[in-house]
C-alpha cells in the first residue's frame, strides 16, 4: 500500500523509482538504444532533478570497480573485433 501523499515530503525517492522503471522498460521494449546511453541519460535525469548531486554522480566513476569493468569491456571489444 502506498503512503499518503504529502506535498511537504521530498520527491526524490519517487523520481529515482520512476527513472529506474523507465530505464528497465526501455531495455525490455526498445532494444534500439545502446544500454550505456540509457544509463547515462538516467544519471543525467537524477542529477538534474537533484536526487543526487553532481559531485556524487562524478565520484562514482572514480571507483576502482567501475574502472576495472570499463577495462574489461575494452578488452572484450578488442577480442570480438579480432576474432
Amino acid at each position: 500500500m502506498l503512503p499518503n501523499w504529502n506535498p511537504e515530503a521530498p520527491s526524490h525517492p519517487w523520481i529515482a523509482l520512476a527513472v529506474t522503471l523507465l530505464v528497465f522498460l526501455g531495455l525490455q521494449l526498445h532494444r534500439r538504444l545502446p544500454v550505456d546511453l540509457m544509463f547515462m541519460g538516467a544519471l543525467m535525469i537524477v542529477t538534474l532533478t537533484g536526487v543526487i548531486s553532481a559531485e556524487q554522480a562524478l565520484k562514482s566513476f572514480a571507483s576502482p570497480a567501475v574502472i576495472t569493468i570499463g577495462g574489461l569491456l575494452v578488452v572484450a571489444a578488442g577480442l570480438k573485433s579480432t576474432g
